[in-house]
């Protein structure tokens, strides 16, 4: 490797390593797991540096979060959380990039569709080794069962995961049209078709969003003076009305009724602003004039917001007789909304450039 290449590589992985220290501030809680942007820039790091530096790089992240600085989930740091119930995942980070940037780097001069293909099999594989590895660790950490550990430490990230995953494919491709050179190099997914790549995991992010819990249900029960909890988790498309909440106590199950008001509304509103983002994206690669391709972008986006904030003031003035906290479905809607809006104006900027252009 040339010395210029060498010091590339080094400065990318030093980039990328503080990039997953700062996609772990983002930290919600979702049980014993909190979900962070980590496994999105590890992806990210196997497609732009390669198996051999995205290795290097979240190695850097593991070695600088143990030396003390604060680039564990939440800020924390210290080599002690490597050996603590999470610290499968983070172990596994450093394999799950060199995952993704081996089977990037199989996609090598081949088109477009094929090496974007290639790139989300080579992100599914890394996402799963990582919940794979950290699930393992749950088992041995709290002593839980493989079907607990799966419920606990994967089942929360499988949705999740999956626009987030998406979302690194296309960054990755657009920042090497911009000239950053990847694991993967050939022609490039350009102009309408690019940007309606973001468009599609975006929309496919809020439709995801209603079957992500929006809430959790809980309840303190008593079986023979020993004292547990029944808990419920209620997803963006719940009808509403009574709910049971179910427990395990002093071995025995326990169940509890509760009376929620509906969702339905609110998954219902967010699935149908996703399937529209969606059509916007098709409608873009079929020939739509893309200025208002960009103004629905930008109205989806907004109601997408509003969503959220709507939702989330319901969610929090519920009056049960049951304990309830927000779940992380209720976010998703805006944090696509965000991308959505960003998108409308990246099309704006693009389409008047090019109206420029042509009139020079």
């Amino acid at each position: 490797m040339e010395q210029s290449e060498k010091i590339r590589k080094m400065s990318y992985a030093a980039v990328l390593a503080a990039l997953t220290g700062a996609g772990a501030l983002l930290s919600i809680p979702l049980g014993p797991v909190p979900f962070t942007l980590q496994t999105f820039f590890v992806v990210l790091a196997g497609f732009i540096l390669g198996a051999k530096w995205g290795f290097v790089a979240i190695s850097l992240y593991l070695l600088l979060g143990s030396a003390g600085l604060p680039v564990f989930s939440g800020g924390a740091a210290g080599a002690g959380h490597l050996l603590g119930p999470t610290g499968g995942y983070l172990i596994a980070f450093p394999f799950g990039a060199a995952v993704a940037g081996f089977i990037a780097e199989r996609g090598d001069g081949r088109g477009g569709v094929t090496r974007l293909s290639v790139k989300a099999v080579g992100a599914l594989l890394a996402s799963w080794l990582i919940l794979v590895a950290g699930a393992v660790r749950l088992m041995g950490f709290y002593g839980m069962s493989p079907e607990a550990a799966f419920a606990a430490g994967i089942a929360p990230f499988v949705v999740t995961g999956l626009p987030e995953l998406a979302l690194a494919v296309g960054l990755s491709e657009s920042l090497s049209r911009a000239g950053v050179a990847s694991a993967s190099e050939g022609p490039r997914v350009s102009g309408v078709e690019e940007r309606s790549l973001y468009g599609v995991a975006l929309g496919a992010g809020m439709v995801m969003s209603t079957l992500i819990p929006w809430a959790y249900l809980s309840k303190a029960v008593s079986v023979g003076g020993e004292e547990g909890s029944a808990t419920a988790g209620v997803p963006g498309y719940f009808v509403g009305g009574e709910t049971t909440v179910s427990g395990e106590v002093a071995g025995e199950t326990v169940t509890a009724s509760a009376s929620a008001p509906s969702l339905a509304v609110y998954g219902g509103a967010t699935a149908l602003l996703g399937v529209t983002a969606l059509g916007l994206a098709v409608g873009a690669v079929r020939g739509m004039d893309e200025s208002y391709v960009a103004v629905g972008y930008g109205a989806v986006g907004v109601a997408g917001a509003v969503m959220t904030a709507v939702a989330h003031l319901n969610v929090s003035s519920w009056s049960l007789e049951v304990g309830n906290s927000v779940g992380y479905g209720v976010y998703l809607p805006a944090l696509m909304g965000v991308g959505l809006v960003a998108l409308a104006a990246h099309t704006v900027r693009v389409g008047t450039t090019s109206t420029e252009a042509t009139a020079v």
